[in-house]
C-alpha cells in the first residue's frame, strides 16, 4: 500500500488557486496538433517550470531504442526538486472477488472479454469496475499476426492476469478489447509482442486489490506481480507492477502497458504537447509530451462513450509512448540487475471524456491529481440529467462549471440519456451552466458539504441541428474501393456531415507542378490525400459510407491547350484531368459554424485570390460549393475554371450527360454543345450494385462553356472573365449518392438537378429510407423499391443494396412504398413527407417457400451421384402445383427427368425429391433448383467441386493488403471460390512474396478445392510485369541507369528458372509498358485487364493488336491471358481463364499457363480446335487443305450475340496485322439462344494462326470493366497455329455414325456431346467413326451408367494422330430400346 501522507494545506491553496481558473479549457478551433492545441496550460499545475518540447521525434515501429533518462525528465514540472509526490491511495470501500457472472457492461463491437460461465476477478467502487481475466489467447508465434494467433479480437485475455474490461459506472460501457503488459529489451513495435508479455497466472484477491503473480514469456525467471486497485473516491484504476530478476544476467529494457480500445470511429490518440493521432501508422515517439497522460477517444465529439487514459507519475517519466489512435500504451525503462526489483505505478482510467475538441479534460484533471499528489478526498463530483418539458432526455446540451471570476474550470455534453459528469477539486463559489445553442441557464454551486457528489438537473429542450462541421485526423468512417482512400491519420482534415452525406475537404498537398511527368507521385493521382489543400477529399452517402472518389480539383486556366507543344509547355486540353500549373491552392481553411472556408490562390499566379465555402443544403444530399475569385494580378483574366473530379469506383466509371448519352472510357473530347440539363453523373449503367455514384450540378443560369464527359474523369469548365480588381462567382454542387435502378442510375442526379433548376426550397423536401430484411432479420438485397403518388403514378424507384437499405427522396407528401420481389410478399406501407421529413419505412419480407440443394460432399467425374432438393412451405396454407426444375451445368447430365411436379404440399410442411446425376469431368460449377407456383418464383443453389480432370477457371493477377489491395489473401480467395466459382487465385503482389504464407495457410484450407498461389508483380516506373513459379521476388531495378538492368534481362532470368512472364496492362496510360515490341521469349501477355472491359477502344484493345501483331513476327508463340488486376475482394476474378488440366494443382495450373490451353472471359464458356488441335497448341500438317474448326460457345448467364474465327499471317512483319480476315461469323442476336455447337471445314496453310472470339448479352454477374460495351460478355480463345511439318498430328474425329441413319441422333451439346441411340442396348461394335486424314481410332470404350429401357452411358473413343499423338474424346450415349420406342409411337 502506498503512503498515506497528504497535506489538507495544499487542497485548499489548491482550491483557491483553481477557482483563479487554471483548469485549461481547451480550443475548440484549433487544428489538432497545431501549436494552439499543442502546450496547454495543465490543471491543478502549481509550478510554472518548463514549457513543453513541442513535436516530437518521430520512430518509425520497426525500429529499436535505447534511452536511459526520459526525454520529457528534464522539462518536467515539480512540486518539490526533493520531495517525491506520495502515490494515491487505494480504496478500502471497493469491493474485490470473483465470480463468472455477467459483469454488467454493455459492450462496443470487438470488446467483450466476458465469457458466460467461466471465473474472472474484479474490482469495483461506486465509480469505476474493471474485471481481470484467467486465459491465455496468445501464442508464441513470431510470424503469425492473426487473430486467432494473438488473441485480438478474442473473448478473454491475451494472458492471463490482465485487465479484461473497464468502465466507468457513469455509463457500464466497455469497449477495451485488451490490455497487456510487455517487458522487451528493445521497443520495436506499436503491439504484437507474442514471446514478451508477463503471463501471471496465479491469481488472488488481497482485501480490496486483486493480485496477480506470474513470470515473463521470455524468461521464467523475471517474476512479475501486479496488484490491481482502484484509486480511493476515484475512477483511477492503479496497477503496481513489480519485477524481479531471479536469472543469472543482469535485464536493460522497458516495461509496456499497451492497451487496445475497441470503440468504432473513436480510436485516436492525444498526447498533451504533441497533438492528436487518428489511427495506426506504426510509430513511436520519444519525446514531446509535456503532461503525465496519454488519452484515447475521439477528438471531434462527443458521443457519450467511454474514454480511456494511461497516467503514470511524475517522476516516473515514459521512454516513450504509442499514440496509434488504434493502440496506445507507455512504455518505462527498466534495469534489472542479477536479484534486482523493479516497482512502477501506472493508472489506468476508464471515464466518460469531455466535449468535442476538449475530450481529454478529465483524464488531465486526473493526471494532475496524480502528479501533485492530491488527496482524492478533496475530489468533488458534479453529475445530474438534462430534460425537456415532457421529460425526454436532451442529448448534446453543453455544461459548463465556472469559477468565481466567470472564467470555465471544466465542461461536459449530455448524452443520449441526457446525463453529465464533472470532477472538480471542491470548494465554494462554483456556478454551472447549460445552453442547448439557443437558451441558456446558470445555477450557482453551494459546495459538497461532507459528501463527494452533488447532482445538478435542467430543464432544456436537446439543441436542433442536423448538419455538424469539424476538424480531425480521426477515422472518418468510410469504406474504400480501388484507389479512392485519401484519409491518413498524420493528417488533419476538415468534414462536414448530415443524416445524408459526409465529405472531407483535405490540408495536404500531393499534386506537384511538373508540366510534363504523368506518373501517381508527380501528379497527385491515387495518392492518399488532396491534390491542393482546400478541395474535397472524400465524399459519401450515408446509406452505405462507401467512398470511391480518388481527388477533386478547382483549375483556373486562359489557355487550355489544344496541341501537343501546349501539353509540353504544360498547357492541357480541356478534356485532361491533368492541369500541374494551374490548380487552386486553399491552404488557409477555418470552420464557420457548419461550413468550412478555405482561402488561398492560383498556381500560375498568387494575386489571384480564391476562397471556396463548402456547406450542405440542409435537408438534402447536396454539398454546394461557393467559389469566388478576386483578380488583383494587374491585368484582366480572360479563360475557364473547372471543376473536376475522378471517381474511382473499379468498373464503374461510366458517365452520363443528358442528351448526349452515355461514355464508357477516356474519349479525349471536349463537349461544348448538346447537353439537355443541368448535371453530369458518373455511375455504373446497365447494372446495380449499390457503390456510391456522383453527379456535379449547377444552376441553370449558370451553364459552362465546355462539359468533360470521359468516364474515368469528369468535370465542367465555365467561362472566367475576370477584369483586374474585380471578382467572379460561382456556385457548384457535388452530389455524392447512391446510384438509381439499373435502368436509370442517373435517377437522383435528374431529381436533384430540377431541384437547383426550379430554385427548390429545401424544407419542401424529405427523404423516405429503410431497409429490408426477411422474417429472420437477414437483409434482403437487390430489391425494387417502388414509390407512388396519391393517385398511383409512379413517383421514384430505388433498389435495395447487399445490406438491404435504400433511399428515395420526395417533394412533401403522401406515397404508398412498396417492395418488389418475386420469391416474396409484403404488404405496400403509405407514408407521408410532412412537417416530419425524415420517414423510416422498413420492411419484413415474408417468404412463401425455401429449396435447398444438398450434394455428396465429394464429387468425382463419372461416377453418378444424388441432388435433393428440399422444398419448404413457410406459410400457413398449403402450396398448389408446385413446379420444380433441375438446371445443371452443362458438365453435369442428369439421369432422371429434371422437370418435376410437387401436387401440393401442406402448410409448414417439407417435399423432397431426387434426382441422379452424374459429373462427365472435373470443374467447379453450381446446380440450380427453380420452385414455381402461381403466386412466386424461386430459385437455390448449391456450388460444387468435381475431382479429376476437366476445364477448371482461376485469376491470375490479384492484390491484397501485402501490396495495394484492400482485402486479405482469404477474403480475396473466398470471393473467387464463392462468388466466381473460380478455383485458383494468384496473388500477383507488386514486388514482394510475403504474401507466401498465408497463399499457403489458405490453400491447405480449402482441402484440394482451391488453389492460393503466390506470383509477382515486377512493378517498375517503365511497366509491370507478372511472373509465376519461381521462388523470391524478380528484380525491379529495370531501366536503372546504374545498374543496366533491362527488362529482356528480366524475361530471361525469370523463363531461365523455369517461371513464365506474362506482361502486364501493356499499354495502360500510368504504367506504359516501354517499347514491347523490342523484347522476346516471354510467356505472353495480359491483353484484357480487368480495369477495362476487353472491347473497350482503348488500353485492351490495344494490348489485342499487340498481342496479334507479336504473333504475326512470328519468333514465338505468345500466349493471351485475361486478369482482374483486382484490388478489391468484389474485382478479383472478374475477368478469368479457363482451360483443361488434369486435375486442380498448382503443377497442372502452371502448365496450362505455360501452354496456352485457355480462354479468357467474363462469363462466355468456348471450346475451339482444328483439326483435332486445341486452343494454344499447333496443328502440323503434311500439306495445305480444309480442316474441320470445331467452334462451341455457352453462356450460362445470357442469350449469346456472335460467334467469329479470325485468321492471321505469320510473315515476320507486323504491317501485316493488316492482312487479318474474319473467316467465320455467325450473328445470332435475336435467336434467344444461350448454346452454339458447329463444325466447319476450312482451308488451312503453312504459317497461319487463328483466334475464336464470343460475345453474349451479358457478362457474369457484378462484372465490371470500363468501355461501351460495358457488362456484355465477351470471350476469346488463344490461338491455334498452322505449320506444314513432314508427319500430322491432327486426330479429329471428322463424323460418327451408329448403325444407321434412322437409329441414332448425333445431338451436338457444349462440351460433351451427346449421342441418341435407338437399340435394345448400346453396342459400340455398331459405331462407324471417321477421323482425319491420317488418324485412326484406336480404342473405344463404354460404360454403362444406368440400365433399363433408357440406359445412359459414357462412351470414350481415342484418336491416334499419324504422328502418334493421341486425342480423347467422350460422348454421352443415351440409349432408347426399341421396345419402349415402339410403344410411344402407338
Amino acid at each position: 500500500m502506498g503512503s498515506r501522507f497528504f497535506s489538507k494545506g495544499v487542497a485548499v491553496i489548491l482550491s483557491v488557486m483553481l477557482l483563479a481558473g487554471s483548469f485549461p479549457s481547451g480550443s475548440a478551433g484549433a487544428a489538432p496538433g497545431s501549436a494552439e492545441n499543442s502546450n496547454e496550460s495543465s490543471a491543478l499545475d502549481i509550478s510554472q517550470e518548463g514549457n513543453g518540447r513541442g513535436f516530437s521525434d518521430i520512430v518509425a515501429g520497426n525500429g529499436e531504442i535505447s534511452v536511459t533518462e526520459a526525454s520529457y525528465g528534464a522539462d518536467s514540472r515539480r512540486v518539490s526538486e526533493t520531495s517525491a509526490v506520495p502515490e494515491l491511495p487505494d480504496s478500502t470501500t471497493a469491493v474485490a472477488g470473483k465470480t463468472g457472472g455477467d459483469p454488467g457492461f454493455t459492450y462496443a463491437v470487438g470488446a467483450r472479454d466476458w465469457v458466460e460461465g467461466k471465473d474472472y476477478y474484479f474490482i469495483e467502487n461506486d465509480q469505476v469496475k474493471l474485471t481481470i481475466g484467467t486465459d491465455r489467447l496468445s501464442t508464441n508465434d513470431p510470424v503469425d499476426t492473426s487473430d486467432e494467433a494473438t488473441g485480438n479480437n478474442k473473448w478473454g485475455t491475451l494472458t492471463p492476469g490482465h485487465m479484461m474490461d473497464a468502465a466507468p459506472k457513469f455509463n457500464m460501457r466497455d469497449n477495451l478489447d485488451y490490455t497487456e503488459f510487455v517487458l522487451s529489451k528493445n521497443v520495436g513495435r506499436t503491439w504484437w509482442y507474442p514471446t514478451e508479455k508477463l503471463s501471471m497466472p496465479n491469481i488472488q484477491v488481497a482485501d480490496h486489490t486483486v493480485v496477480a503473480d506470474g513470470t515473463w514469456d521470455s524468461d521464467p525467471s523475471v517474476k512479475a506481480q501486479v496488484t490491481y486497485s482502484i484509486v480511493e473516491n476515484s475512477p483511477l484504476i492503479k496497477m503496481k507492477v513489480k519485477l524481479i530478476n531471479e536469472g543469472t544476467a543482469d535485464f536493460s529494457g522497458h516495461l509496456a502497458y499497451i492497451i487496445d480500445p475497441e470503440e468504432a470511429l473513436e480510436q485516436q490518440s492525444y498526447v498533451p504537447g504533441w497533438g492528436w493521432r487518428g489511427g495506426q501508422v506504426s510509430e513511436y515517439i520519444t519525446s514531446g509530451w509535456n503532461n503525465n497522460y496519454i488519452f484515447n477517444g475521439i477528438q471531434d465529439k462527443y458521443t457519450g462513450h467511454t474514454a480511456h487514459a494511461i497516467i503514470w507519475p511524475d517522476d516516473q517519466q515514459p521512454s516513450a509512448l504509442i499514440p496509434e489512435g488504434y493502440i496506445s500504451g507507455a512504455w518505462f525503462k527498466v534495469t534489472l540487475p542479477v536479484r534486482g526489483t523493479k516497482e512502477l505505478v501506472i493508472y489506468h482510467l476508464p471515464h466518460n471524456p469531455g466535449p468535442a475538441y476538449e475530450a481529454y479534460q478529465t483524464a488531465e484533471f486526473w493526471a494532475n491529481v496524480v502528479k501533485q499528489g492530491i488527496d482524492p478526498a478533496a475530489i468533488g463530483q458534479i453529475t445530474g440529467q438534462v430534460t425537456d418539458s415532457e421529460g425526454r432526455p436532451s442529448g448534446g446540451v453543453e455544461i459548463e462549471l465556472r469559477t468565481v471570476e466567470g472564467g470555465k474550470y471544466a465542461a461536459a455534453t449530455t448524452d443520449s440519456r441526457g446525463m453529465y459528469s464533472l470532477y472538480a477539486v471542491k470548494g465554494e463559489g462554483y456556478s454551472l451552466h447549460a445552453t442547448n445553442g439557443s437558451e441558456n441557464y446558470e445555477q450557482q454551486l453551494a459546495g459538497w458539504g461532507d459528501g463527494n457528489l452533488i447532482r445538478v438537473d435542467f430543464n432544456m429542450t436537446a439543441p436542433v441541428g442536423e448538419i455538424v462541421a469539424g476538424v480531425t485526423r480521426g477515422d472518418p468512417g468510410f469504406t474504400y474501393e480501388g484507389t479512392s482512400r485519401d484519409w491518413w491519420p498524420k493528417n488533419d482534415y476538415y468534414y462536414i456531415e448530415s443524416p445524408d452525406i459526409k465529405f472531407t475537404v483535405g490540408t495536404v498537398r500531393t499534386a506537384g507542378k511538373d508540366p510534363v511527368d504523368w506518373s501517381n507521385d508527380a501528379s497527385g493521382n491515387n495518392k492518399w490525400g488532396s491534390l491542393t489543400p482546400g478541395h474535397i477529399m472524400d465524399a459519401v452517402p450515408k446509406l452505405t459510407m462507401q467512398e470511391n472518389l480518388d481527388f477533386t480539383e478547382f483549375v483556373l486556366s486562359d489557355d487550355l491547350g489544344v496541341t501537343p507543344e501546349d501539353e509540353a509547355n504544360g498547357k492541357h486540353m480541356e478534356w485532361s484531368w491533368f492541369h500541374p500549373l494551374t490548380k487552386l491552392q486553399l491552404p488557409d481553411i477555418r470552420l464557420d459554424g457548419n461550413t468550412i472556408v478555405a482561402d488561398g490562390d492560383w498556381d500560375s499566379n498568387d494575386e489571384m485570390k480564391a476562397s471556396v465555402r463548402y456547406s450542405i443544403v440542409e435537408g438534402t444530399p447536396l454539398i454546394k460549393m461557393e467559389i469566388t475569385l478576386d483578380n488583383r494580378t494587374g491585368s484582366d483574366f480572360n479563360g475557364n475554371f473547372g471543376y473536376i473530379i475522378d471517381p474511382d469506383q473499379p468498373g464503374e466509371q461510366h458517365s452520363y450527360l443528358p442528351g448526349r448519352n452515355w461514355v464508357y472510357s477516356q474519349e479525349k473530347n471536349a463537349i461544348r454543345s448538346g447537353w439537355t440539363d443541368n448535371y453530369l453523373f458518373n455511375g455504373i449503367n446497365n447494372a446495380f450494385t449499390g457503390k456510391t455514384a456522383h453527379a456535379i450540378l449547377w444552376p441553370n443560369e449558370q451553364q459552362p462553356e465546355i462539359i468533360m464527359h470521359e468516364a474515368i474523369f469528369m468535370g465542367v469548365w465555365f467561362p472566367a472573365v475576370i477584369p483586374d480588381g474585380e471578382s467572379q462567382s460561382y456556385v457548384i454542387y457535388h452530389l455524392p449518392h447512391v446510384a438509381g435502378p439499373a435502368d436509370k442510375p442517373y435517377a437522383a442526379a435528374e431529381f436533384w438537378a430540377q431541384f437547383i433548376r426550379d430554385h427548390g426550397q429545401a424544407e419542401e423536401y424529405g427523404s423516405i429510407t429503410g431497409s429490408v430484411t426477411d422474417e429472420a432479420g437477414a437483409p434482403v438485397p437487390f430489391t425494387e423499391i417502388v414509390a407512388a403518388d396519391e393517385n398511383g403514378a409512379l413517383y421514384a424507384r430505388a433498389v435495395t443494396n447487399r445490406e438491404g437499405k435504400y433511399q428515395i427522396f420526395a417533394k412533401k407528401g403522401v406515397y404508398r412504398i412498396t417492395p418488389v420481389n418475386e420469391e416474396y410478399s409484403v404488404e405496400g406501407r403509405i407514408v407521408e413527407i410532412g412537417e416530419i421529413r425524415r420517414i423510416q419505412a422498413d420492411f419484413t419480407m415474408k417468404k412463401y417457400a425455401e429449396v435447398r440443394v444438398e450434394l455428396p460432399s465429394e464429387l468425382v467425374a463419372e461416377t453418378p451421384f444424388e441432388i435433393t432438393m428440399t422444398v419448404q412451405n413457410l406459410t400457413d396454407a398449403p402450396l398448389q402445383n408446385v413446379a420444380l426444375e433441375v438446371h445443371p451445368p452443362y458438365f453435369v447430365h442428369l439421369l432422371d427427368e429434371g422437370s418435376l411436379e410437387i401436387p401440393v404440399i401442406d402448410a409448414r410442411a417439407q417435399a423432397v425429391r431426387k434426382v441422379r446425376a452424374v459429373a462427365l469431368e472435373g470443374g467447379r460449377s453450381v446446380i440450380q433448383a427453380k420452385v414455381s407456383t402461381d403466386i412466386f418464383n424461386l430459385t437455390g443453389t448449391s456450388s460444387f467441386d468435381v475431382r479429376r480432370a476437366g476445364y477448371y477457371g482461376g485469376d491470375n493477377h490479384s492484390h491484397t493488403k501485402h501490396s495495394d489491395g484492400v482485402h486479405t489473401v482469404a477474403e480475396n480467395s473466398a470471393s473467387v471460390y464463392n462468388n466466381r466459382l473460380l478455383s485458383w487465385l494468384w496473388s500477383s503482389d507488386h514486388n514482394t512474396d510475403s504474401q507466401g504464407p498465408d497463399t499457403d495457410a489458405v490453400t491447405e484450407s480449402y482441402n484440394g478445392r482451391f488453389l492460393s498461389l503466390p506470383a509477382a508483380e515486377i512493378t517498375t516506373k517503365s511497366g509491370h510485369a507478372l511472373a509465376f513459379g519461381i521462388n523470391g521476388v524478380p528484380r525491379y531495378d529495370i531501366n536503372d541507369p546504374e545498374s543496366g538492368y533491362s527488362w529482356q534481362d528480366s524475361i530471361d532470368e525469370v523463363t531461365g528458372q523455369g517461371g513464365l512472364f506474362y506482361i502486364a496492362h501493356p499499354f495502360d496510360q500510368t504504367y506504359t509498358f516501354r517499347n514491347p515490341y523490342q523484347w522476346t521469349g516471354f510467356t505472353g501477355v495480359e491483353v484484357w485487364n480487368g480495369t477495362w472491359h476487353a472491347l473497350d477502344n482503348g488500353v485492351n484493345e490495344r494490348a489485342f493488336r499487340f498481342w496479334d501483331e507479336i504473333n504475326i513476327r512470328g519468333d514465338g508463340k505468345y500466349y493471351g491471358i485475361a486478369n482482374s488486376d483486382g484490388h478489391t475482394k468484389d474485382k478479383v476474378g472478374d475477368p478469368y481463364i479457363k482451360g483443361k488440366i488434369g486435375g486442380l494443382s498448382k503443377q497442372n495450373v502452371l502448365e496450362l499457363l505455360r501452354n496456352g490451353g485457355y480462354y479468357g472471359s467474363n462469363g462466355p464458356e468456348l471450346r475451339f480446335s482444328i483439326g483435332g488441335v486445341d486452343m494454344g497448341g499447333t496443328l502440323q500438317l503434311e500439306s495445305a487443305g480444309h480442316m474441320p474448326f470445331q467452334l462451341q460457345a455457352f453462356d450460362p448467364n445470357s442469350n449469346l450475340t456472335s460467334v467469329r474465327v479470325i485468321k492471321y499471317p505469320v510473315t515476320g512483319d507486323i504491317a501485316d496485322y493488316a492482312r487479318r480476315e474474319i473467316v467465320f461469323e455467325e450473328d445470332l442476336t435475336g435467336r434467344q439462344t444461350n448454346t452454339f455447337s458447329k463444325t466447319i471445314p476450312l482451308p488451312v496453310t503453312d504459317k497461319e494462326f487463328y483466334r475464336m472470339e464470343v460475345r453474349s448479352e451479358k457478362a457474369q454477374e457484378n462484372s465490371s470493366g470500363i468501355g461501351p460495351l460495358a457488362g456484355t460478355g465477351f470471350a476469346f480463345s488463344n490461338p491455334v497455329w498452322v505449320e506444314l511439318s513432314g508427319s500430322s498430328n491432327s486426330a479429329a474425329i471428322e463424323s460418327i455414325s451408329y448403325k444407321n441413319k434412322t437409329k441414332y441422333k448425333l445431338l451436338p451439346t457444349f462440351g460433351v456431346n451427346r449421342l441418341e441411340v435407338y437399340d435394345n442396348r448400346f453396342d459400340p461394335k455398331k459405331l462407324s467413326v471417321i477421323t482425319s486424314s491420317g488418324a485412326k481410332e484406336t480404342s473405344i470404350h463404354y460404360t454403362e451408367l444406368v440400365s433399363g429401357t433408357r440406359s445412359v452411358g459414357l462412351l470414350k473413343i481415342s484418336v491416334t494422330a499419324k504422328d502418334g499423338t493421341r486425342k480423347d474424346y467422350s460422348y454421352v450415349v443415351d440409349t432408347i430400346s426399341v421396345r419402349d420406342k415402339q410403344n410411344q409411337g402407338r
